[in-house]
C-alpha cells in the first residue's frame, strides 16, 4: 500500500501520532484563536476542532461532505462551542467580515484556486488566515497527499497577497509549513 496517499494517508490523519503533532501547531497558533471565532476549514472527523475549541470562543466546523460532518458533530457532540456547518468546496456558508481567524490543516491544497478570495471575504479586518499544509518537495513526509496537488508556499503567499492578506509570519516543520496571513484594513496587492 502507497502510504503517501488513499487509505494510508486518511488514516494517518486519524492517528494518535498525528493529533499528538496537531496539538503542538495548535499551541503555537493560540495566541490567535485564543477568544476568537474560528473556522475549521475541512474540519473533518473534528480532531483539530476539537483542538482549536480550546481556546476559540466558537468554532465552525466547515467541511463539503455531509458524511463528515455527521462524523464531526458526533465526535464533538459534546462540545457546545463548536458549530458545524456544511459549505460547498466554492464558497463559505459564513457572512462577510464576521470570523476572526480561518484555519487550514492540511486541506487548502485540495480547494480551487481563488478561494483565499473567499477566506478574505469572511474575515474581519486585521484577522488572519492560518494554513498548514504538506510542503511540495518533501517526498519522505508521513503520508499525505500526491506531490501533483500539493502548493509550494512561495504560490500560497503570492494569491494571499492577491487577495488582499499579508504574510505575517511562516514557520518550517519536517514535513509541512504555516503560513498566517492578516487581513490589513488597506490591503495591497503583491
Amino acid at each position: 500500500m502507497d502510504t503517501r496517499s488513499g487509505e494510508g494517508h486518511h488514516a494517518y490523519m486519524r492517528s494518535e501520532e498525528r493529533i499528538r503533532f496537531m496539538r503542538n501547531v495548535v499551541e503555537d497558533i493560540k495566541g490567535y484563536i485564543d477568544g476568537s471565532k474560528v473556522v475549521d476549514l475541512g474540519s473533518g472527523d473534528g480532531s483539530i476542532t476539537k483542538l482549536l475549541s480550546r481556546y476559540a470562543k466558537e468554532v465552525y466546523a466547515v467541511d463539503s461532505s455531509e458524511s463528515m460532518l455527521a462524523e464531526m458533530a458526533e465526535n464533538c457532540s459534546s462540545i457546545p462551542n463548536i458549530v458545524p456547518l456544511l459549505s460547498p468546496q466554492d464558497r463559505l456558508m459564513i457572512d462577510d467580515e464576521s470570523i476572526d481567524v480561518v484555519f487550514s490543516s492540511s486541506s487548502f491544497h485540495d480547494l480551487p484556486k481563488g478561494y483565499e478570495s473567499e477566506i478574505a471575504r469572511v474575515l474581519r479586518p486585521n484577522g488572519h488566515a492560518v494554513i498548514f499544509d504538506w510542503k511540495k518537495a518533501d517526498s519522505k513526509s508521513p503520508p499525505g497527499p500526491p506531490q501533483s496537488i500539493r502548493l509550494n508556499k512561495n504560490a500560497v503567499v503570492k494569491r494571499f497577497g492577491l487577495a488582499g492578506l499579508s504574510k505575517i509570519t511562516e514557520k518550517d516543520y519536517a514535513h509541512q509549513y504555516l503560513l498566517i496571513f492578516e487581513k490589513t484594513e488597506y490591503p495591497h496587492k503583491l
